[in-house]
């Protein structure tokens, strides 16, 4: 079936397809291209030469466009995005032991670090000195450590969050002066 839904003020064109079971990513291409065509040739070509009458103005929908368009599914476009902007991995240390672990995005947990050792605040410093190699900021790692244990789709996998919390506290906490000079 195919419809047109308004999401934030904006018109989307919407296939809906309903399937027995999971698509294999080779079955979700084929019923992607098969819509594809559909809105190019098919419902999409009569749609565009059928006014919609909105009070004393026609309006004209195309569902499809040659260029700057794709087709997803509504997971892919409308999905969380918070693991969005982390990135691959980043090292961190367990609260309780102190161990270096590795965190890779998307993936539950952690993987121990070969070079960890037995002295917590040397892995400390070991990861906040790969993190910086890597280009792995506080709040990335911060939102890699919440995404392994939290998911992936959770708020706090968002580095946003913890930004905007760095941004507070710096604020907000006693003993920081700010350096001011008069000029």
């Amino acid at each position: 079936m195919v419809k047109i839904e308004c999401r934030d003020g904006e018109l989307w064109g919407v296939a809906e397809c309903r399937v027995r079971g999971e698509l294999t990513p080779e079955e979700l291409d084929a019923l992607k291209q098969f819509t594809l065509g559909e809105y190019s040739d098919g419902f999409g070509e009569s749609a565009e030469q059928r006014e919609i009458k909105i009070g004393d103005c026609e309006l004209y929908v195309s569902l499809w466009r040659d260029s700057d368009w794709s087709l997803q599914t509504e997971e892919e476009l409308f999905g969380p995005r918070y693991a969005k902007g982390l990135p691959e991995m980043c090292y961190s240390t367990l609260p309780d032991t102190g161990e270096l672990v590795c965190i890779r995005r998307g993936e539950s947990g952690y993987v121990p670090s070969k070079e960890s050792t037995d002295i917590a605040d040397y892995n400390r410093f070991l990861s906040r000195r790969h993190n910086l190699a890597l280009g792995v900021t506080n709040a990335q790692r911060r939102a890699m450590e919440a995404g392994s244990v939290s998911g992936w789709d959770s708020p706090a996998a968002d580095p946003k969050f913890y930004e905007a919390q760095e941004k507070d506290g710096a604020r907000k906490s006693p003993g920081v002066r700010r350096k001011t000079t008069a000029r």
